[in-house]
């Protein structure tokens, strides 16, 4: 599954036939093309359980830009061993557990926000994401 905004629709078209394996698109506006599903079908989706989903530990999870700052971004495929492995050492390392909750300030198109925080909650399942646009207060400080 790929899920893309209308401001990437060129990417995406350039996209198409480097990823054979992708077989939905979906569209968080208007479906670019034919076939592709528009994200807010999924409220007309029954609340059921899923049946559980095979994929192979060494296929991409996600593509992470680099900043360029040693020349142009690149992308950093990243397997699902790969994320699943920084969560779970994330989650030995910070000495984590399923009481904790994480506020996700950090954007997730950064691996700070995306791999770092984001996944590892899918490991406890908590996970605070903050609005975009939703600024701390001065005086206020976290914990307190």
């Amino acid at each position: 599954m790929f899920i893309y905004g209308p401001e990437f629709r060129d990417v995406v078209a350039d996209l198409r036939g480097l990823a054979p394996s992708v077989r939905h698109w979906v569209a968080l506006g208007q479906p670019d093309r034919p076939g592709d599903q528009s994200f807010s079908q999924r409220e007309a989706c029954s609340g059921a359980d899923l049946p559980e989903a095979g994929f192979d530990w060494e296929q991409p999870w996600v593509i992470c830009y680099t900043g360029g700052t040693t020349g142009l971004p690149k992308g950093a495929i990243l397997t699902h061993r790969a994320i699943t492995a920084n969560a779970v050492n994330t989650v030995v390392s910070w000495g984590l557990t399923a009481d904790d909750v994480a506020i996700l300030n950090a954007p997730l198109f950064h691996t700070g926000g995306l791999n770092a925080l984001h996944r590892t909650a899918g490991v406890h399942r908590r996970c605070v994401h903050r609005p975009p646009g939703l600024r701390r207060r001065s005086g206020v400080r976290p914990g307190g």
